[in-house]
């Protein structure tokens, strides 16, 4: 905001004419525009960039962040990206599950892509004589058991690396700025420092305003790594494309290159050398250039991201104009709160400077002697005019105090316009009101569809594009082969809904599988029961416990089975053996309509059990809910209720 100026009336002099019946008070009120980003040394920054050949913005990020720190709606939206995508950490996903059921096939299948990869000749062809056999079963076990020990030698030791990889802060707090710097100008960096071995040995924050992005270079021959098989790598020749980057920080120049450009390049002057050697050589001050992996919001346009509320940067500084012009209005006070009239004579020269003096103490609370004055008392003293005229009696000199509050703005100015801004910006990042801080009109339903919502439709998909850049360049840099990296979410599970499922599926699902089940709702694990009851439904269960054995005849015999099998030969005692073949087909009749009358017995059994446990489930709900509303149930002999209504005869 620009100075404020007190211009007094204008006079031949210089001084006030009190020939004039009025003051006026002139106060000249400029905007100036924020210069931040402009100053001797980003010009200077400038013309260094400009020096090493580097690819301009199309924005520039210091204005960028200028508007991300003053603008009264971009915050909460890219806090919200933040702390919904990166904040929650991440788990190791086995690439193969052993304990499922077709964890045998799987690993056949590795097993014969492996012997598919050796077999394979420089050209990537594989020969016509190749002996490609499919592993037997006991390759298979064998291998599935040194799967096993490697998975989890795996997982601790992916586990730790990522928690020591990030020296200054936690990988989930990389992750968020990261995130933060990507939301505001486009774009976001990560510096990767690799120590003598070659391998990854930490990640490194950098502002993404001091960043500068040069043109690809020429064609080199590199080598990458692709999977062979789910759980192995093989190295393939590749022709890439690398290009530099150039950060200027407080004044000194910094060279990186970019991530998986296996050349030697000096991190002071950004040239290229074929070994360590003869970089030592040629600057004995220099040091090896580390790497840069660049995240950025894709636009067609270039090599730079772009902010995704671009498209509303009228909004934003609109709403920081409204902004500028409610304050200058509230410091300046557009409409005074009073105004002293002074009808048929003139104060004297010096009254308005000391009228003046003391509405400027009143408002800092405080004199210029340091004592507070709010309860002071103003006495005014007036001069009839001289030179009155004629239809004004200067024997008469009346001083009035004329309040003005209510002709003074009570509110502020635009606020429908700021509102507006805000939605629109908050559009452009496709979130809910709800995930901006506007809880109006907001209850239980209209939250979970908002949550749902952005998860499926803007949080999800952000970090499956993070999660496969941790997968492609990270992991195979550090030869993790059994796992992938899998970001963890919010979790929406309702446990009131899981709870009402459970319920209505008790005889369906088998006790471990509603274990699980609850487990996940309440966010805990519950320990496995191993017993073969929790393999079947409970009322499977409850239908064997009421001696209904043998359900289906799985194990069972019939009675004429039992009784032949008593006999021997088959027959009845006495009887001798029969071999006369007209006498088996009604006898095998017979077996079966036994056997299907038993099979019904049993069914019937078991639909009655169902019934019952059916029953008395809902006996049992009934009585919660009459419990839940304040009623009790009291069972009374139908003998005692009948006196309850007999009828006095007499």
């Amino acid at each position: 905001m620009g100075p404020m100026s007190e211009e007094p009336t204008p006079a031949t002099n210089g001084t006030p004419d009190p020939s004039r019946h009025g003051v006026v008070k002139v106060h000249s009120i400029t905007f100036d525009e924020d210069t931040r980003g402009n100053s001797e040394t980003e010009s200077n920054k400038k013309s260094l960039w400009t020096k090493h050949g580097i690819i301009e913005p199309p924005y520039p990020p210091e204005w960028l962040l200028d508007l991300f720190e003053d603008s009264n709606a971009l915050r909460q939206n890219v806090d919200a990206y933040a702390t919904n995508i990166d904040s929650f950490g991440f788990r190791l996903k086995p690439v193969i599950d052993l304990d499922t059921d077709d964890a045998d096939e799987k690993v056949a299948d590795l097993i014969f892509m492996e012997r598919l990869a050796a077999a394979e000749d420089a050209t990537g062809i594989i020969p016509d004589d190749a002996d490609l056999q499919p592993p037997t079963d006991e390759e298979v076990q064998a291998r599935k058991e040194a799967l096993r020990t490697a998975i989890r030698i795996e997982r601790v030791r992916t586990e730790n690396w990522f928690d020591f990889v990030c020296q200054e802060q936690s990988f989930v707090s990389l992750r968020m700025q990261t995130r933060i710097d990507r939301e505001t100008g486009g774009n976001g960096y990560w510096e990767v420092v690799r120590n003598d071995l070659g391998r990854i040995a930490e990640l490194k924050y950098v502002q993404s305003q001091t960043m500068r992005l040069l043109p690809l270079g020429d064609w080199v021959d590199t080598t990458i790594k692709v999977k062979a098989s789910s759980v192995s790598y093989k190295a393939l020749p590749k022709k890439q494309r690398f290009r530099r980057f150039v950060q200027i920080r407080e004044g000194k120049t910094t060279w990186f290159k970019e991530f998986g450009d296996q050349r030697m390049m000096s991190a002071e002057t950004g040239s290229y050398y074929t070994d360590e050697k003869l970089l030592k050589e040629k600057e004995p001050t220099a040091r090896k250039a580390t790497e840069i992996i660049h995240f950025k919001v894709h636009t067609p346009r270039g090599s730079y991201g772009i902010p995704r509320w671009i498209g509303n940067i009228r909004s934003v500084v609109g709403s920081r104009q409204q902004e500028n012009t409610n304050v200058n209005h509230f410091e300046n006070q557009t409409i005074p709160d009073l105004a002293i009239l002074v009808e048929g004579g003139l104060l004297a020269g010096e009254a308005t400077e000391e009228i003046k003096k003391i509405f400027k103490e009143r408002l800092a609370g405080k004199n210029a002697m340091g004592k507070r004055v709010r309860h002071s008392v103003l006495i005014l003293q007036a001069l009839p005019a001289e030179n009155a005229g004629a239809d004004v009696d200067g024997s008469k000199v009346r001083i009035k105090i004329q309040p003005l509050a209510k002709e003074q703005q009570q509110d502020a100015l635009y606020m429908e316009y700021d509102r507006t801004n805000r939605d629109k910006v908050g559009e452009s990042f496709r979130l809910p009101k709800l995930l901006r801080g506007n809880v109006d009109d907001v209850n239980r339903a209209s939250a979970w569809a908002s949550l749902e919502f952005a998860e499926k439709q803007v949080f999800g998909p952000e970090r499956n594009d993070f999660d496969w850049m941790i997968d492609r360049k990270i992991l195979p840099d550090i030869d993790v082969r059994y796992h992938t990296f899998e970001s963890r979410g919010p979790d929406l599970t309702d446990p009131v809904t899981i709870a009402s499922v459970l319920r209505s599926l008790e005889n369906i699902l088998t006790p471990a599988e509603a274990r699980r089940m609850a487990g996940a709702a309440l966010g805990e694990e519950l320990k496995e029961i191993d017993e073969e009851w929790t393999k079947q439904p409970i009322a499977l269960t409850l239908a064997q416990a009421s001696g209904a054995d043998d359900l289906f005849g799985l194990g069972g015999a019939s009675e004429e089975q039992d009784g032949a099998a008593a006999k021997p030969g088959g027959q009845g005692d006495g009887e001798p053996p029969k071999d006369d073949a007209a006498d088996a087909k009604p006898k095998r009749a017979k077996k079966k309509r036994v056997d299907l009358m038993a099979s019904a017995a049993r069914l019937i059994t078991l639909r009655d059990a169902l019934a019952a446990a059916e029953g008395g489930a809902a006996a049992a709900n009934f009585r919660v809910s009459k419990g839940e509303n304040g009623e009790t149930i009291i069972g009374v002999p139908a003998e005692v209720m009948e006196t309850w209504f007999e009828r006095n005869e007499a």
